[in-house]
């Protein structure tokens, strides 16, 4: 990787969008929200993200040949030569952790819907 980052490697701009769909968005309210026990048709979007963002992690960590230009794009430095070491990988397993934990229900792929309700969702 050398020369200019590659596109995953640049930090987004803007924040992550909320899961609220789109017929919840409405101009009279000053905050939109997705109502309580509805689940939302983008958050498998939303959640991509998120993994995009561990993905950008890994690509730096294990991964960064791009020099003083991928240091200055994340903030760290990794140690190319000798690989990466055991605290990088453990940080990018536990983020892996937390994301699996926070999924919505729905988009678990352990989670077991049909013992709970009866049927497959």
């Amino acid at each position: 990787m050398l020369g200019r980052p590659a596109m995953i490697s640049q930090r987004p701009l803007s924040p992550k969008p909320k899961a609220i769909d789109d017929c919840y968005l409405t101009v009279a309210d000053a905050t939109c929200e997705q109502p309580p026990g509805i689940f939302s048709r983008i958050s498998w979007f939303v959640e991509t993200l998120k993994l995009h963002e561990i993905l950008r992690t890994i690509l730096f960590k294990l991964y960064n040949h791009g020099g003083l230009e991928a240091f200055e794009a994340t903030g760290h430095q990794t140690n190319s030569r000798n690989g990466p070491d055991i605290q990088s990988i453990a940080q990018i397993d536990a983020e892996l952790q937390a994301f699996k934990e926070n999924l919505p229900k729905l988009l678990d792929w352990d989670w077991k819907a049909h013992q709970i309700t009866g049927k497959v969702l």
